[in-house]
Order: C-alpha cells, then structure tokens, then sequence
C-alpha cells in the first residue's frame, strides 16, 4: 500500500516534520510520502488561506493517482480541497476534521476542538454542521497561537491546558479534540497533564487517526461515492498550466 501525505503549507519545515511523524503510524508494508503543495501559503489560518491552497493539492492529488498511490491524506484541519479530490481522483481521500469528529461522536457525548486561531474556528463549524455531529461539539475554541509558532511546545501545551479545562468545566466536554495537524506530539503532554489534574479525558491527534482510517478504506477497496463525488467534466483548466511551471 503506497499513501499520500499532502502537506498543504509551503513550508519546508513543516513538511520535514510530517514526514518524520507519519513514519511512526502507518502499518508494517504501508509506504507513505510526504509531498507539500508547490504553491500556496506559509501556513493556513482562515478562509482565504484555504482557498489559495487547494490549487496545489488538487494538483498533488492528481498526481498521486497517475504515480500509483492508493489513498491520499491532506493534513490540514479544515480539509482544504478534500471534496474537490474525491471528485477528481478515484482513489480515497481523508481529510482530518471530518474523520476525527467522526471518532469523537462516537465516543462521547460531548467533544470540544481546541484550535492554533480564531479563523480556523468557524471552518471547524461549518465542518461540524456537515457532518451532523454539531448537536455533539460542545466547544471550538483558539488557543491563538499561529501555526509556525507551535514549535514552543511548552507554551502550547499550557495554552491548551487551560483551554481543555475550561472545555471540561464550562462546556461539558467528555473528549478533546486538537484542532490542528501542527500540533505534533504535544496530544500525549496534554493528556498527562490533565490526568495530573484528576481529569481522565481522551484528546484526539487527528493525524493517526487519519492515516489509520486512510488505511482502512484501502485494504476494505473503499473509496468516496460517485454519486455524490460527481466526476468532474472534461474541459480546460488553464490553473493547471501555472501549477505546471
């Protein structure tokens, strides 16, 4: 099994950072390449972010597919271009948001999403809304630490802590969900420390989640439904042509 990792900032350390991570979760036989988008934003942290990044993974994605992959990854929280994908590839692709509230519904209750912005929040929403699971997202709330900035995992881990208690507290949240792809290896620092604080709550990293589940669908011969992932029409595209340069 080959899998895609789209990583969809232009950011070269962030991409060395992912590959090194989603070696730790894939299964024995599973191969996974890291590929970041060839043009698009530093990192994404709103709308606008978002949509300058999806040429570029759908140009990734579609290449994926001509190269003999069999599932695709786009790791960024609001599922940037995931929907355009499953219309242009056959393979299956998995964006994190939707997978993780997936998990999160069924374990809980109640989930909140503890997220790097306040313009990430309301792509979280939506997501949520989508899904059908808004009635179970008790929270979405920043922590405002841009993306690049995650690096200094104290004061991540801290900013998160005090937002999951207030999760916990205010909102009745019974499993925590981080709200960024950034946020690597900081799920088990906050995990610690809450149980610390006498608070046996799950916190979800959607990225091992996301592979796994990725896996799945492929070894299960899964794939998005063409009857709701309309094949897109053949027709010019003159994007492509830039994003060939």
């Amino acid at each position: 099994m080959k899998l895609m990792f789209i990583s969809p900032i232009t950011d070269e350390n962030f991409e060395e950072k992912s590959r090194q991570e989603s070696l730790k979760y894939v299964s024995t036989g599973t191969e996974i390449e890291v590929r970041r988008v060839p043009y698009g934003t530093a990192s994404i942290e709103g709308a606008m972010d978002e949509a300058l990044a999806q040429p570029g993974i759908i140009k990734v994605g579609m290449d994926a597919q001509t190269e003999g992959f069999d599932g695709i990854f786009v790791s960024c929280m609001g599922d940037p271009g995931v929907n355009a994908l499953r219309e242009a590839v056959d393979i299956p692709v998995v964006g994190p948001c939707r997978t993780t509230m997936l998990y999160c519904a069924d374990i809980a209750a109640r989930f909140s999403v503890l997220t790097v912005t306040d313009g990430v929040i309301p792509i979280i929403e939506t997501i949520a809304h989508e899904l059908g699971v808004a009635g179970k997202l008790a929270s979405c709330k920043a922590i405002n630490i841009p993306v690049l900035e995650l690096v200094d995992l104290d004061r991540t881990v801290n900013a998160l802590f005090k937002l999951a208690i207030e999760a916990i507290e205010k909102y009745d949240a019974e499993v925590l969900m981080l709200g960024c792809t950034g946020m690597i290896g900081v799920d088990i620092s906050l995990r610690n420390q809450l149980l610390n604080a006498g608070y046996d709550i799950p916190v979800l990293y959607p990225v091992p989640i996301s592979i796994r589940y990725l896996e799945t669908l492929v070894k299960n011969k899964l794939s998005q439904s063409r009857m709701t992932y309309v094949k897109p029409l053949d027709k010019d595209r003159s994007i492509f042509n830039m994003l060939n340069r």
